[in-house]
C-alpha cells in the first residue's frame, strides 16, 4: 500500500490510534525469559557502540577504547585497544573501530550512528541493493556505509584474527550503526568468521530474505529494542518490505530515558515481521527513547532530531523525504496489519 497524500494518511493514522494494537501471529512474545549470562552480555556490548560516538576513537588507532562522558567503563575495565580506527566520511560519514580485549579475550568490530537519522529512513525511494544470498537486498545507504570502510576492517580483522585465533569476534552498533553493523556480520560470517552480533536501536536493514539468512547464521543475532524508539520501526514493512532480524529484545517498560532495566523487564519476541514488541507501541518520532539503551548510548554524539531541512544522504537518491504525518501512518499501518497482509510483502 502507499499513502498519496498527508491526508489520507492521517485518517490511517487516526484510525489505528484510535483502538490497541493487538499482537499478531507472526510476532508472538517468546515464552522463554533472557538468562542472566545474555542480558549481562546485551548490557555489556551497548557500551561498545557508545564507545564508536566518541570522536577520541575515530582517529588514534592503537590507543585504549575510552569514553570521555564515563559511559564505557567496563568496556575501559577490559583494557580495549583498537587496532583499526575508520572514518569513512565521503558518502556515509560512517566511523567505528575495531578492538582487541586481552582480558576478555575478545575482537569487537563496532559502528558509529549517524545525526542525519531521517536522511537515511524516510527517503522515499527506499533503494534496495542485491546483498549477501540468493534474493536477499538490503538498504543502499547502508550497504554503501559498509562497503566505504569495508576492505581496511578485512584487513585488519584477517592480522587481528591471525594474531588472536582463539578470540571470540563481537559486531556492535547503535541506530544507524546496528544496521551497517547487521551487514557486516552478515558478510563476515559467510567468509567464515564466527561472529556474535549486538544491534541496539537499528532500523530494519533489508528485505525478508535478507532477515532471515542473517538471523539463521550461527552465532548470536541480538537486536535490542527501547520502548517506543521510532528507529526499529523504520524504513517501513507494508510499503517497502523491509524485515528485522530475529530475535528481538524489547527494554519494555518505563519511561523513554529509563536505564535501570532488571532481566525481567526484557522481554523476547520472534519473527522478521514482529508486532508484538517495539513495533507494536504508539507511533511517536519523539527519540529519547532511541538515546538511552542501558545508558546514555549517546552521550559522546551530537544532537540527534528528526530534522527534514539536512540534505539527503550522496549515498542515495534524492526523490524526496516523507512528512511527519506520513512516517507515523507508516508505523501504524506496519502494526495493524494482518499477518497475511505482511506476508504479500514480506
Amino acid at each position: 500500500m502507499k499513502f498519496t497524500s498527508s491526508l489520507a494518511a492521517a485518517s490511517v493514522l487516526a484510525s489505528v490510534l484510535a483502538s490497541p494494537i493487538a499482537l499478531t501471529e507472526t510476532s508472538p512474545l517468546a515464552k522463554r525469559a533472557v538468562d542472566a549470562a545474555l542480558f549481562a552480555k546485551l548490557k555489556f556490548y551497548v557500551q561498545y557502540a557508545a564507545a564508536a560516538y566518541c570522536t577520541n576513537n575515530a582517529d588514534s588507532s592503537g590507543t585504549p577504547i575510552s569514553c570521555a562522558t564515563g559511559n564505557c567503563p567496563d568496556v575501559q575495565a577490559a583494557n580495549a585497544v583498537s587496532v583499526l580506527e575508520f572514518d569513512s566520511s565521503i558518502l556515509t560519514d560512517m566511523r567505528g573501530f575495531l578492538s582487541v580485549s586481552t582480558v576478555r579475550q575478545e575482537i569487537v568490530l563496532a559502528f558509529r550512528g549517524s545525526s542525519s537519522i531521517r536522511n537515511f529512513l524516510t527517503d522515499l525511494n527506499f533503494g534496495y541493493v542485491n546483498f549477501g544470498c540468493s534474493g536477499c537486498s538490503a538498504h543502499a545507504g547502508f550497504a554503501t556505509a559498509w562497503y566505504e570502510p569495508r576492505s581496511a576492517i578485512l584487513a585488519a580483522l584477517k592480522t587481528t584474527r591471525a594474531q588472536y585465533p582463539s578470540y571470540k569476534i563481537v559486531i556492535t552498533g547503535h541506530s544507524l550503526g546496528g544496521a551497517v553493523a547487521t551487514l557486516a556480520a552478515g558478510d563476515l560470517r559467510s567468509q567464515g568468521y564466527a561472529a556474535d552480533l549486538y544491534t541496539y536501536g537499528s532500523p530494519r536493514v533489508g528485505n525478508g530474505a535478507f532477515a532471515s539468512w542473517v538471523s539463521a547464521q550461527p552465532g548470536v543475532t541480538a537486536r535490542v529494542t527501547h520502548v517506543n524508539d521510532p528507529v526499529p520501526r523504520l524504513p517501513p514493512m507494508l510499503i517497502a518490505g523491509y524485515r528485522h532480524t530475529t530475535p528481538e529484545y524489547w527494554l519494555s517498560n518505563g519511561s523513554a530515558t529509563k536505564v535501570d532495566y532488571t532481566l525481567a523487564d526484557v522481554k523476547v519476541c520472534e519473527g522478521i515481521s514482529t508486532t508484538g514488541c517495539n513495533a507494536g507501541t504508539i507511533p511517536t518520532l519523539d527519540l529519547d527513547a532511541h538515546r538511552y539503551y542501558f545508558l546514555a548510548a549517546t552521550s559522546c554524539a551530537p544532537d540527534l532530531a528528526f530534522k527534514r531541512e539536512e540534505q539527503m544522504s550522496p549515498a542515495r537518491r534524492a526523490d524526496g523525504s516523507a512528512s511527519d504525518v506520513e512516517i507515523l501512518s507508516w508505523m501504524a499501518a506496519d502494526a495493524a496489519a494482518s499477518p497475511s497482509e505482511l506476508a504479500a510483502t514480506t
